[in-house]
């Protein structure tokens, strides 16, 4: 009858260290399940991330392209300006000109 109580004793302590082991292993998955889910977030974070350099760069290519053609409209516009002015100035001249001529005749 001891024996009966001692094996009916272990066998509760048995089951209940079966129990605690899957315990356990429940709260391992739902670790490694957890840790996966991190994982993936941030590999996502990091694609994002590249995505976001890359678009950087490429807006910076795109103000550098800008400022580029920027700088040529300025020159041009700069070049206009100053062969107006000699363009006024020979008007003005010549106008001189023809208006002594007009006076001599």
């Amino acid at each position: 009858s001891s024996m009966r109580t001692e094996s009916a004793s272990t066998m509760q302590q048995a089951e209940a260290a079966r129990e605690a082991v899957k315990a356990s292993e429940a709260r391992l998955e739902a670790s490694r399940t957890e840790l996966a889910r991190m994982e993936a977030a941030k590999q996502g974070a990091a694609n994002k991330m590249k995505y976001g350099e890359a678009e950087v760069a490429s807006l910076k290519r795109e103000v550098a392209e800008q400022r580029k053609k920027s700088n040529l409209w300025l020159e041009r516009v700069s070049l206009l300006t100053t062969e107006s002015v000699s363009a006024r100035q020979q008007l003005t001249e010549a106008q001189k000109v023809i208006d002594r001529q007009a006076q001599e005749n």
